[in-house]
């Protein structure tokens, strides 16, 4: 089992399809909340991650579970957070399984946010407050190799823990 740590954005309204292309200030200014993360990464392909590279892009759209601390108002959150190289911890059963090197490959997560947005308003789709959007790995995927308690933080934003039996 795989597991990364992220951070999980929700809009605080919705915002319909239209004929303009949002911008990166409007789609900025309608976040509502950001929250802690926790992907269990999983595939749907007995023989990956030995793939062609679309195939494992395309299972990028799966994962086994999301656990997501509770959701703290991204304006309380935004003004000063560096969502480049936040302050973060991961740890299995109180040892750090973080690598050296963190960081979201996008660089700033929000970004991705304004890509999703205009490609849905694209495609006649209204993106809804309700949803849970992430926007990939500060930590990259970890291996687990057994049972244990995962802890993750990410500083100004919550903490999360799970078990695994």
């Amino acid at each position: 089992m795989l597991v990364e740590l992220e951070i999980a954005f929700r809009f605080a309204h919705a915002l319909p399809p239209r004929a303009d292309a949002y911008t990166r200030e409007e789609v900025f200014a309608a976040i509502g909340g950001v929250a802690v993360a926790l992907e269990v990464v999983d595939s749907r392909f007995a023989q990956w991650p030995n793939l062609d590279p679309l195939a494992q892009l395309a299972d990028s759209q799966n994962n086994g579970a999301l656990i997501v601390s509770g959701m703290e108002p991204y304006d309380v959150v935004a003004p000063g957070f560096d969502f480049i190289a936040p302050v973060l911890e991961l740890t299995l059963d109180g040892v750090p399984i973080m690598p050296e090197a963190c960081g979201n490959p996008a660089g700033d997560p929000r970004e991705l946010l304004l890509w999703l947005v205009n490609h849905c308003s694209r495609m006649g789709l209204t993106v809804e407050p309700f949803w849970t959007i992430t926007t990939g790995s500060y930590t990259g995927a970890y291996r687990l190799e057994g049972p244990g308690m995962l802890h993750g933080s990410i500083d100004r934003i919550g903490e999360l823990e799970l078990v695994l039996a």
